[in-house]
């Protein structure tokens, strides 16, 4: 008896957030395919390897995690 009513408050709810526009559920993920836009949106990261900084200094300055430097150095 309760379980459904909040199950239909739930679906209610969800239809309403749906049709005035919204989106239900996780934000679609960036997917860069090629390497040079690869370079491109991660202009910070490879300013600073071109530097000389090393991987732990280039993370904790930009932000960026291990596995995005490695696949920008294995771009470049």
């Amino acid at each position: 008896m309760e379980r459904t009513a909040i199950r239909q408050r739930l679906e209610s709810g969800y239809k309403a957030h749906i049709k005035a526009g919204g989106t239900v559920g996780r934000k679609p993920e960036k997917i860069i395919k090629d390497d040079a836009s690869l370079l491109n949106y991660h202009k910070d990261v490879v300013k600073n390897l071109k530097l000389g900084f090393s991987d732990r200094q280039v993370m904790k300055l930009t932000g960026k995690s291990s596995g995005t430097l490695q696949k920008i150095k294995r771009v470049l």
